[in-house]
């Protein structure tokens, strides 16, 4: 077998970040479900932790340059989980964007080389937008 790129904690990061984000989906789609909701923000989170590891994660939240989405996410999974969940995903996505934004570009040039994903990357509207966010680049957030 070949080597491994990441490690099992890694794989279990990725295998976390993606439930707590289907989790968040299907909340959201339940409207609003606020169970589905906390679960997925929960999910999220350890999946982030296993990722890259605790003490990075601290700094990666506590950066002078993410401090605002730091306040704006975790202020959102709070609001979920005291019940207000419309207005705790609105904060959500907003510290989410502000915090993950940066890889964006990168999310798209990979899943462009993904077939069924690439065909919708290429739609005549998605395609216009997924070049402007790629030409606002400014490299990687880290």
């Amino acid at each position: 077998m070949g080597e491994t790129w990441i490690s099992e904690h890694q794989k279990i990061g990725v295998l976390l970040t993606v439930c707590g984000l289907v989790f968040t989906l299907f909340g959201m789609l339940l409207l609003f479900d606020r169970v589905l909701m906390a679960l997925g923000n929960l999910l999220f989170l350890c999946g982030i932790l296993f990722l890259i590891g605790p003490w990075k994660t601290i700094v990666f939240f506590r950066q002078g340059n993410n401090i605002l989405g730091s306040i704006c996410f975790l202020g959102g999974v709070l609001l979920v989980v005291v019940g207000w969940p419309f207005i705790g995903i609105i904060a959500e996505t907003y510290g989410f964007l502000k915090l993950f934004g940066g890889f964006l570009p990168y999310v798209i040039m990979s899943m462009r080389q993904i077939p069924l994903f690439g065909y919708l990357l290429r739609l005549p509207g998605i395609s216009q937008l997924c070049d402007y966010i790629m030409a606002s680049s400014k490299g990687l957030p880290v």
